[in-house]
C-alpha cells in the first residue's frame, strides 16, 4: 500500500481535526489547550504539526531561502509492515527498507546505498518507531554528514553521507 511508503525528503504527517475550521484560518497557527503550538491549519480538517518547521523557522527569521535537508530515498518502515516473509529481515524488528534504488544524483546513490538494503541506524540511534528515518534526516541542515549502518547481503555496512539541500 502507498500509504506504507515514505520518503527521507518530505513529512507526510497530518492530524486530523473533528470538525471543520472557516477558510479563512487556513494557513493559521493552531494552539492546544496549553498554549503551545500545534502546527499550522493546512485545510479545513487538517494540521501539519509543529515540529515538521523546527528546522527551517531560523531560515525564514533571517528571511532565507527555505532549503531542506535531501537524501533521495523513499523507504518501508520495518516495524509498520506486519508479516513480511522476506526472510532477509526476519531477524529485524527495526530499520528502514530502500524501497527502489536511489536517484543517481542524489546523496544516497553518491553513498552507494542501494534497493533492499536495511538502514538500521543512523549515527548511532536505531531507525525505527522511536526515531523515524525521515526524523533523523529533516532535524539534520544541509552539508550535515551521517553515519548510516545498514544491512546488505546479510552483512552489516556502514557508510557516509553528506546531506544536500533542495
Amino acid at each position: 500500500s502507498e500509504d506504507l511508503i515514505y520518503s527521507t525528503d518530505r513529512y507526510v504527517d497530518l492530524i486530523l481535526l473533528s470538525d471543520d475550521l472557516p477558510d479563512k484560518f487556513i494557513g493559521a497557527p493552531v494552539f492546544a489547550l496549553d498554549k503551545s503550538i500545534m502546527g499550522l491549519a493546512f485545510g479545513k480538517t487538517l494540521i501539519r504539526p509543529s515540529y515538521q518547521f523546527s528546522n527551517v523557522v531560523p531560515l525564514v527569521l533571517e528571511n532565507k531561502k527555505i532549503i531542506r535537508p535531501y537524501l533521495g530515498i523513499n523507504y518501508l518502515s520495518l516495524p509498520e509492515i506486519i508479516g513480511l516473509s522476506d526472510s532477509r529481515f526476519k531477524d529485524f524488528n527495526y530499520g528502514a527498507i530502500v524501497l527502489n534504488q536511489p536517484l543517481k544524483t542524489s546523496p544516497a546513490a553518491q553513498a552507494a546505498l542501494k534497493a533492499e538494503d536495511l538502514i538500521i541506524k543512523v549515527d548511532g540511534l536505531p531507525v525505527g518507531n522511536q526515531y523515524r528515518l525521515v526524523d533523523l534526516i529533516q532535524d539534520r541542515r544541509v552539508g550535515d554528514s551521517l553515519e548510516l549502518i545498514f544491512i546488505r547481503d546479510g552483512k552489516e555496512k556502514s557508510i557516509k553521507v553528506i546531506l544536500e539541500g533542495r
